[in-house]
């Protein structure tokens, strides 16, 4: 029976991704080999893209200080993705120095973005020309990644990449609330990392290139916070904030191994836990005791029926219930046989679960 008879009209498409095939004896030009290159970095690109968007892998930590007048931003080193999916690496920190004095002015918010750069490099020319004197054509032969560390004036479009700005510290009590959640780290799925929890692969990022890493604030220009807050600022001589909360974090989290997790709790992860067994209490452990002093008790003589619920105090845990037990029998046969010496001494017999010590006092002879 042939396999395709339960499929149901299929519909069949190409990829983008194309890579090259070589065979013996074949005359291979530029774009053969440039199309191995190419089906690499653009393989690459989808995957990036498609599992983590767009944002902050590692560090690129912003830091800024007032120093003789100037604003000095650095950025620590680290690993970005841009919207395509390309990486962007800073390999060691920079710093943006900017003099107010020089003409250029700083507003009360200064955003930190990252963008990605090419830079054509080892030129080559292409063929000998025929006279020595004849300049030939030159290209070029290598293509090096770079970034270029931008200050913003103006904050950036709501389809870049970056977050909603979140005023730190935040002491309002949703964000008491979100602490108290649990140890784990994920991101808020309704947050700037809808998108992704959502399931869509496709960047919306209207500046493909760029990451937004922080925004600074002057304190005593910021116009969001109070003039009581501005007036304390300047009194304190506050310097910039920094505020990393507009930037899109996409390291990975680290998962538990299921097969360690079998091995040691037998189970799989998606398996419910185990429901614990009851402990059973002590006073239950106690019944059968008690229901076999009884019915010893039933058998014997009053008095040894006194002595037998008595030792039964004495061993059981329950000794409050067994010692009301035996103080009603030793009442009991204190009723039937008045002034018998031996019912007098079994009735002067109590259970160690009921007998109290009086400090000071000492046994008369």
């Amino acid at each position: 029976m042939n396999a395709n008879a339960n499929i149901i009209d299929p519909v069949r498409g190409t990829s983008d991704l194309v890579r090259p095939r070589f065979s013996p004896g074949l005359l291979l030009r530029d774009d053969d080999l440039n199309a191995g290159v190419d089906y690499t970095r653009d393989l690459s690109r989808l995957l990036f893209r498609s599992l983590f968007g767009c944002g902050v892998i590692c560090g690129l930590d912003v830091t800024v200080e007032l120093l003789c007048g100037k604003l000095r931003v650095t950025v620590a080193p680290g690993v970005a993705l841009d919207g395509m999916g390309n990486p962007i690496h800073v390999p060691a920190p920079k710093t943006v120095t900017v003099d107010p004095t020089c003409g250029q002015s700083l507003p009360p918010l200064v955003w930190v973005t990252l963008c990605r750069t090419e830079k054509c490099c080892a030129p080559r020319s292409t063929v000998c020309g025929c006279d020595e004197e004849e300049d030939s054509a030159a290209v070029c032969t290598r293509e090096q990644d770079g970034f270029e560390i931008r200050l913003r004036k103006d904050k950036p479009d709501d389809c870049a990449c970056l977050c909603p700005e979140q005023r730190l510290p935040d002491t309002s009590a949703a964000a008491k609330e979100r602490e108290g959640e649990g140890d784990c780290a994920c991101a808020d799925p309704c947050g700037c990392h809808k998108d992704h929890y959502a399931g869509k692969c496709s960047c919306s990022c209207c500046d493909p290139d760029c990451v937004v890493l922080a925004v600074l604030a002057d304190p005593t220009r910021d116009e969001r916070t109070s003039p009581k807050d501005r007036e304390q600022a300047e009194r304190d001589g506050a310097s910039w904030s920094v505020n990393h909360s507009v930037r899109r974090f996409i390291r990975p989290v680290l998962m538990r191994d299921p097969i360690v997790f079998r091995e040691q709790f037998g189970r799989d992860p998606c398996d419910p836990a185990p429901v614990p067994a009851k402990q059973p209490d002590p006073a239950e452990k106690a019944e059968p005791a008690q229901q076999i002093a009884q019915a010893s008790a039933q058998k014997a003589s009053p008095v040894r029926q006194s002595r037998a619920l008595g030792q039964a105090a004495e061993q059981s845990k329950a000794g409050g219930v067994l010692a009301a037990a035996y103080r009603d029998a030793t009442a009991k046969v204190e009723r039937k046989q008045p002034g018998d010496p031996a019912v007098a001494a079994a009735s002067t017999v109590q259970p160690a679960a009921s007998r109290k010590q009086t400090p000071g006092r000492t046994r008369q002879k």
